[in-house]
């Protein structure tokens, strides 16, 4: 997902990211991860399984 190590728990899905991180990189970290929602959400749609 963009480069950024996530990983699921049940309904949450959870960042890993590194122990010292800059205020730029956290907004870097969020860009890349509505990034991957957002595309994501179209495959989802695309593939007709949107409830």
């Amino acid at each position: 997902a963009h480069g950024l190590i996530l990983r699921n728990l049940g309904d949450t899905m959870a960042m890993c990211p590194p122990l010292i991180i800059t205020d730029a990189q956290v907004d870097e970290l969020f860009t890349k991860f509505t990034q991957a929602l957002d595309e994501t959400w179209q495959w989802v749609t695309a593939q007709g399984l949107a409830a």
